[in-house]
C-alpha cells in the first residue's frame, strides 16, 4: 500500500508546530497512549513519534527508544507508507508521515532489531495510528483556538465596560467641556466599532418580534449572509425549519412570563447556513432596555471544529478500546495455544513411540489415526496463533481445495438449523503459494460474515473455486499482474448491502453490526491477508439479493507429493550424552525420557527449576545439555537458563514452548540460550536440535 504524504514547506511546517505551542519537555498523555498502542498492536519493541524533520526532530513520545544508542532514522519518506532499512543495530523500520494543516509535520516509526515483513493489514493499521496522531494535533489546535476566543471575548467585555464608564463620564461633563467630551465619545465609538467588526463571534441584536436590528460582519463568515441582507429579517432565516416554532414559543413565553426553559448563557443548537447546510453553534442571549424598548442580544459561535475534535477523540477512544480488546484476545489465544500444545506434544510423542513399538497392524492403524488427529489439532492451534498475530506467515505450496474443505468441515458444526453450506470446488487441483492457516482464516471469516448476513433466517452459503486467467483489463481492474489465478468465492442469499456500505467494508473498525457484536476487523484482516499473498478481493452486493465476495490468488505448480502420515525423517543419534530435561508436566517427562533413550542419550528428568538448579550446583559438569520447558510455576525456563549459565557458562540450553514468540526468541538468544523448540513438534525436532547445539 502506498500513501502519498502532502508536500511540505519547511517554513510552513515550522509555523504550524509553533502555532501548536507543543512543549518539548512535557510528556503528552495522548501521544504516549498512541505509541503504546502502536507497540502493542504491531508487536514492535521500538516506537518513535517525532515532529519536525530528520535534522531537527522533536521527540513527542517513544517506546523502547534510547536516543544515545538509536538515533532518529534519517530516512523520512515523503511518498511511501513504509520502508525497510538497515543500520544503527536495526534490521526493520516502518514509517508513516503525520500530517496537519495540509503539511507533513512528523513521522510515526515502528522499529525492530529483527528483520520481518510488513503486511498490508499492518501497513493500514500504521496509517490509522498516524491519523490518530493527526487527531491529537487537531485537538491541541482546537484547545488553543477556544482559549484565544475566550481571551478575545474577555477583552471585548472589558472594552465595553470601559466604554460605558467613558460614556457616563461624558454625560457628567458640564457645557464648558463639550468639545472634549465629544472627542472622547468619538474615541469610545471607534473602539466599540472596532471590537464589533473584528470579533469572530456573530453578534445579533433583535427586537421583541425577533427581527434583526443590528448584526456584525462575522455573520458573513459564519452564516454566509452579508450583514446588510439580514437587517429587518426574522431570526428564522438562520434557523433550521424544525427549530423555528420551538424558538417562537419559548421566546413568547419569556416575553409574557419571564420564564426561561433553557440556560441563556451557552446553549448548543443548530444553525442554518445560506447554502442550506446545517452546522452546530453555541448561543448566548441577554436582554436590556433601550429608550423604553426591549432589545435582545445574541452572541453566536460556530463550534463545528470543536465538535469535530470531540468526535475524533471519541473515535480514537473507540479504536483504542477495540485494539485493546484484540490485544487481550491475542494474549488469551497465546495462553490457550501454549497449554493445548503441551497436551498435543504428549499425545503425538507417545503415539509415535507406541507406533514404533507396535507389532500388531490393527493397533498401528489406530495409532496412525491418533497421529492424524493430533496433527490436525496442531494446525488448528497454528490458526489461532496466526489470528492473534503471534506467528509469522509460513508460505508453502498448498492445495486450495483441501484448505476450503477442511475449513467448511470446521464450520458445519456451528451452522444453525435451516442454513445450508454448499461447495462448488474445481475438479482441477488448484495450488497456491500461501500460509495455510491464514487462507483458512480467510475462508472462515467470509463464511461467518455470510452467516451473519442471513440474520438467523434459512438460506444457503456457497463456497467455490475455479482456475482462471487474468490479463489486460481484467488484471488491471483487479490491480494484479497478468497470469494464472484461482478464483475463490463465497456467496450468500442474505439481505445484501447498499453501495455506500460496500465502499467501506474493508475499513478497520467499520461494522454494520450492533454495538458489542462486532469489532469491524474481520474483513480488514481478510483484505490484508489477500494483499500479502499477491491477490485481489472484490465484493458485489444488492439489497435484498445477497452478497458475493470474490478472491483471486496466484496459481502455482504443485510441489512434491507429501503424505500426512509419512515416516519421520532420519535424525542424528546421540552417543550417550547426558541430557537434563525440566518440565512440570508428568506426561511430557515420561515421554521425553523414553524418546531421549531411543535417540541415544542418557536422560535425567526434573519437575521444576528448583530441582534442576540443585542437581547442577551439586555437579556442574554432570550434564552435557539441558532442555527446559518455558512456562513453569516458580521460575520460567528463561529464568532457569540464566541461573544455570551463571553456575556453568557455556552450558548448552534448549527452551521448549507451546507458543514460541518473536519476543521470546530475542530474549532467549540474548540470554545465551542455544536454541528454542516448538513443544508440539518435539518428536520431529528434538534429535535435530540436540545434535545442533552440542556441536
Amino acid at each position: 500500500m502506498s500513501v502519498t504524504a502532502p508536500a511540505t514547506d519547511p517554513a510552513h511546517r515550522d509555523r504550524l508546530l509553533e502555532r501548536l505551542q507543543l512543549n518539548r519537555g512535557t510528556p503528552d498523555p495522548a501521544f504516549d497512549a498512541l505509541t503504546r498502542l502502536a507497540a502493542a498492536s504491531l508487536a514492535a519493541p521500538i516506537v518513535l513519534l517525532a515532529l519536525g524533520d530528520a535534522e531537527r526532530p522533536w521527540i513527542a513520545s517513544h517506546v523502547g527508544w534510547d536516543g544515545s544508542a538509536l538515533p532518529v532514522p534519517r530516512v523520512w519518506p515523503a511518498t511511501t507508507g513504509a520502508c525497510t532499512f538497515h543500520g544503527d543495530s536495526l534490521a526493520f523500520g516502518a514509517g508513516q508521515p503525520v500530517t496537519f494543516g495540509g503539511s507533513t509535520v512528523g513521522m510515526l516509526w515502528v522499529m525492530d532489531r529483527v528483520a520481518r515483513p510488513l503486511g498490508l493489514a499492518e501497513r493500514a493499521l500504521l496509517a490509522d495510528l498516524s491519523a490518530m496522531a493527526t487527531g491529537v494535533l487537531e485537538q491541541h489546535h482546537d484547545r488553543l483556538v477556544r482559549q484565544e476566543q475566550a481571551d478575545h471575548n474577555a477583552r471585548l467585555a472589558q472594552a465595553l465596560q470601559h466604554s460605558e464608564t467613558a460614556l457616563a463620564a461624558v454625560h457628567r461633563q458640564d457645557s464648558t467641556e463639550t468639545r472634549t467630551a465629544q472627542r472622547r465619545l468619538k474615541a469610545v465609538e471607534n473602539r466599540f466599532r472596532l471590537l464589533w467588526q473584528t470579533t469572530l463571534d456573530v453578534v445579533i441584536m433583535l427586537d421583541e418580534r425577533s427581527r434583526i436590528q443590528f448584526v456584525n460582519p462575522a455573520v458573513e463568515q459564519v452564516f454566509g449572509h452579508t450583514p446588510e441582507s439580514l437587517l429587518g429579517e426574522h431570526l428564522a432565516v438562520i434557523q433550521p425549519e424544525y427549530l423555528r416554532e420551538p424558538h417562537r414559543r419559548g421566546f413568547q413565553r419569556y416575553l409574557d412570563t419571564g420564564e426561561r426553559r433553557i440556560d441563556w448563557r451557552a446553549t448548543e443548537v443548530v444553525g442554518l447556513h445560506a447554502d442550506g447546510s446545517e452546522f452546530p453553534i453555541e448561543v448566548s442571549f441577554s436582554d436590556m432596555d433601550v429608550d423604553g424598548q426591549r432589545v435582545f442580544a445574541a452572541c453566536i459561535r460556530d463550534i463545528s471544529v470543536r465538535k469535530a475534535g470531540e468526535a475524533a477523540q471519541r473515535a480514537m477512544a473507540e479504536q483504542l478500546r477495540h485494539a485493546q480488546k484484540m490485544e487481550s484476545l491475542g494474549v488469551l489465544a497465546g495462553g490457550i495455544a501454549h497449554d493445548f500444545n503441551n497436551v498435543l506434544a504428549g499425545i503425538l510423542g507417545n503415539a509415535t513411540l507406541a507406533l514404533e513399538a507396535s507389532t500388531a497392524s490393527a493397533t498401528a492403524a489406530h495409532l496412525l489415526q491418533i497421529q492424524v488427529g493430533g496433527r490436525r489439532g496442531r494446525e488448528l492451534v497454528q490458526q489461532i496463533l496466526s489470528f492473534a498475530r503471534r506467528q509469522p506467515a509460513v508460505l508453502a505450496v498448498t492445495g486450495l481445495n483441501d484448505l476450503v474443505t477442511e475449513s467448511l468441515e470446521l464450520l458445519r458444526a456451528t451452522l444453525p438449523h435451516g442454513v445450508r453450506l454448499a461447495s462448488d470446488l474445481s475438479a482441477t487441483p488448484c495450488h497456491v503459494h500461501a500460509d495455510a492457516a491464514q487462507i483458512g482464516q480467510v475462508v472462515l471469516n467470509l463464511c461467518t460474515n455470510a452467516l451473519h448476513a442471513l440474520h438467523g433466517a434459512p438460506g444457503t452459503i456457497t463456497v467455490g473455486t475455479a482456475p482462471v486467467a487474468l490479463a489486460g483489463a481484467a488484471a488491471e481492474h483487479r490491480r494484479v499482474v497478468p497470469g494464472r489465478y484461482v478464483r475463490l468465492w463465497v456467496h450468500d442469499d442474505g439481505h445484501g448491502m447498499d453501495d455506500a456500505t460496500v465502499a467501506r467494508i474493508f475499513e478497520p473498525f467499520f461494522t454494520t453490526k450492533p454495538a458489542g457484536q462486532g469489532t469491524g476487523l474481520g474483513l480488514a484482516v481478510v483484505h490484508g491477508i489477500v494483499g500479502a499473498h499477491g491477490g485481489s478481493i472484490e465484493v458485489t452486493s444488492q439489497v435484498g439479493q445477497g452478497t458475493c465476495v470474490e478472491i483471486h490468488l496466484p496459481l502455482c505448480e504443485p510441489g512434491p507429493a507429501a503424505s500426512a502420515l509419512a515416516p519421520l525423517p532420519q535424525v542424528p543419534q546421540g552417543a550417550g550424552q547426558h541430557v537434563l530435561y525440566v518440565d512440570d508436566d508428568d506426561v511430557m517427562r515420561v515421554m521425553i525420557q523414553r524418546l531421549l533413550g531411543r535417540l541415544g542419550y542418557r536422560a535425567t528428568v526434573c519437575d521444576g527449576a528448583a530441582a534442576a538448579l540443585a542437581l547442577v550446583r551439586e555437579d556442574p559438569s554432570a550434564f552435557d545439555m539441558v532442555v527446559t520447558d518455558f512456562d513453569m510455576p516458580g521460575q520460567s525456563g528463561l529464568q532457569l537458563a540464566g541461573h544455570l549459565l551463571a553456575i556453568r557458562p557455556g552450558l548448552p540450553i534448549v527452551i521448549s514452548s507451546g507458543n514460541v514468540t518473536e519476543q521470546m526468541t530475542r530474549d532467549a538468544l540474548q540470554a545465551g540460550v542455544r536454541a528454542l523448540m516448538h513443544k508440539q513438534h518435539t518428536v520431529e525436532e528434538l534429535g535435530q536440535v540436540l545434535a545442533r547445539v552440542h556441536t
